[in-house]
């Protein structure tokens, strides 16, 4: 992996570094004026690299006791135990409806299909890598403009490869009818540490639920799916936030990979 660095000024000295790209509020796309870093912070989520070098970690962490260019296992070149790979893609705590988490791998299901793999979502930037053990397969994504679903290009792709309907998607939860209480209960704002990582829950004016996420916000039509499981409609895919309770309160949202603390009670 010779092209994947934390370093920016190493980036912006490549001469064959990409041109990052966002929407403007009309939603238009234009040339962003800057990548962005965040300084001290950067294991929490500033790698840069290449298709071609994300392909050789996705080859890694699929076959971790496959030989390298020395003849000796990777795993073992690199100092990681194959064990260790494989606990990563088992998951080691729940992270959202049919998920699990295990340092830096996420694992869910299409369809019953496994897979396992982390999306990556910065100023400029979209990506997906994973694999599907049951397959053999792995796919890297990688776009240069915010906002692009790469998970869903991952498992559209290998849901045609597995033969799957086309459109299956790793969430695809049916309407709950909530209880008033148990849909007032969801209302409020909700946030982390980050600038982007907010979400606030409201209903408009017709009564209907709604949610606005990140920064600048983003408002999107949002249904219950559960007692403690809201549902938001992106265009080209349904994201679960699972509230969670302390006390019979609602004190935090699980969104993503992030638990979001609640601000206010409405």
């Amino acid at each position: 992996m010779t092209r994947t660095t934390f370093d920016l000024d190493r980036v912006l000295a490549d001469p064959n570094a990409t041109v990052v790209y966002e929407r403007d509020e009309d939603g238009r796309v234009r040339r962003s004026p800057a990548w962005q870093t965040t300084g001290r912070m950067l294991g929490g989520g500033m790698l840069r690299s290449t298709v071609r070098d994300l392909r050789e970690w996705v080859r890694f962490l699929m076959a971790p006791e496959r030989a390298g260019p020395d003849g000796r296992p990777l795993a073992e070149a690199v100092g990681v135990p194959p064990a260790a790979v494989g606990e990563m893609a088992a998951g080691a705590v729940w992270c959202g409806p049919g998920a699990r988490y295990g340092l830096g791998l996420r694992q869910a299901s299409l369809r019953g299909l496994r897979f396992v793999g982390h999306s990556g979502g910065l100023k400029g930037v979209s990506s997906y890598v994973g694999w599907v053990p049951a397959l053999g397969v792995g796919a890297v994504v990688l776009t240069n403009l915010a906002g692009v679903p790469s998970e869903k290009v991952f498992t559209t792709m290998v849901g045609a490869y597995a033969g799957l309907p086309r459109g299956a998607a790793a969430y695809e939860p049916e309407p709950y009818p909530a209880p008033r209480q148990g849909l007032a209960d969801a209302l409020g704002s909700y946030a982390s540490g980050e600038p982007y990582g907010r979400l606030r829950l409201f209903l408009d004016d017709a009564g209907e639920l709604r949610a606005a996420v990140g920064f600048p916000e983003a408002e999107v039509p949002a249904y219950m799916a559960g007692p403690d499981e809201v549902a938001l409609r992106f265009a080209e895919y349904l994201a679960p936030v699972t509230l969670l309770r302390r006390d019979g309160r609602v004190w935090a949202a699980h969104y993503g990979s992030r638990v979001l603390r609640r601000q206010e009670l409405t």
